[in-house]
């Protein structure tokens, strides 16, 4: 019995000894498999970059000096109309006969029958009757047309060079124009009506020119002269 028992113990023994053999044995082998997997791993060095030198930008306005990033600003389109050339004759005519019934003040206070009292006159009126035609003293562009409670309905036209002439009253019926229509010189653009601010006086056209948005001489900018008037 104890015999059989030595025996036993010595198997158990040799046993344990050939696990742990085993045991040793696979850790070495897991060691060895880890290392071979790490050593495979490329890690990249400076050198394994390739090296550029920075690009140029250019600090102007334009685009950025590199071919691989390269940046071309737009200009923003634009919504607004292109301004119109306006082809001015070198002599105007007058919008309605030669007789001047009231001058220019050239910022002189004159007295007003209607209104009754003194202010600057900013135009020069010629005679007329109401439903007299009424001319485009030259070749331009209509800007507006509107209604106003002094001086009537109103025709605004652009002559070009910054004159823009003023042409008022016209009759509410008497319109051949429209804003935006272009006009020639000696051109019908209505006829007469009555001018509220200047009812008192006789039936006349007013008409007002202003160079940069600054009145000025009707007569004079036009290129005439008072003595050729009646």
């Amino acid at each position: 019995m104890e015999k059989n028992i030595s025996r036993l113990g010595k198997f158990y023994i040799i046993l344990t000894v050939i696990l742990a053999l085993v045991g040793v044995g696979a850790y070495i082998f897991a060691r060895s498999s880890a290392k071979k997997s790490v050593e495979s791993i490329t890690v990249p060095t400076r050198e394994s970059y390739r090296y550029e030198e920075p690009t140029e930008v250019n600090n102007e306005v334009g685009s950025v000096v590199d071919e691989r990033y390269t940046i071309t600003p737009t200009e923003p389109e634009s919504t607004a109309e292109p301004k119109q050339i306006i082809s001015r004759d070198k002599t105007f005519c007058l919008p309605m006969g030669n007789k001047i019934f009231k001058d220019y003040s050239d910022g002189q206070l004159v007295y007003s029958e209607t209104m009754e009292d003194w202010r600057a006159h900013t135009g020069v009126d010629f005679t007329g009757k109401k439903g007299s035609d009424i001319l485009a003293v030259n070749n331009g562009k209509v800007l507006r047309v509107y209604d106003s409670s002094l001086l009537g309905t109103v025709i605004e036209i652009d002559h070009g060079e910054g004159m823009v002439a003023k042409y008022c009253p016209i009759d509410p019926d008497g319109f051949v124009i429209n804003e935006g229509d272009n006009v020639k010189t000696g051109q019908k653009i209505g006829t007469l009506g009555v001018i509220p601010i200047e009812s008192a006086d006789e039936e006349h056209l007013h008409f007002e020119i202003t160079v940069d948005g600054k009145y000025t001489d009707p007569i004079e900018a036009m290129g005439k002269s008072r003595d050729s008037l009646s």
